[in-house]
């Protein structure tokens, strides 16, 4: 799964709650979801150059998610 997803302002990240949707069906199926950085990541287009977009770019959008999912308390809500 893509760690977000849309560009600009419809950006969406894993801990809103039109992702719900993922977590109900991982938990009720015991499946695991590996979260990847997307190819476009936030602010893909300033850098594009120097191919920034894999050194900080992508990193960074992961990275996002993943404080964005403890800050919402998204892991805690999940674990069994």
């Amino acid at each position: 799964m893509a760690s977000s997803y849309g560009d600009g302002s419809a950006r969406a990240f894993l801990d809103r709650p039109k992702a719900e949707w993922l977590w109900e069906f991982a938990a009720a199926n015991d499946i695991v979801v590996h979260i990847h950085p997307p190819m476009l990541p936030i602010g893909h287009e300033s850098l594009m150059e120097y191919r920034l977009n894999e050194v900080v770019g992508r990193p960074y959008d992961s990275t996002l998610t993943g404080a964005r999912m403890m800050g919402s308390d998204g892991f805690d809500r999940r674990a069994p």
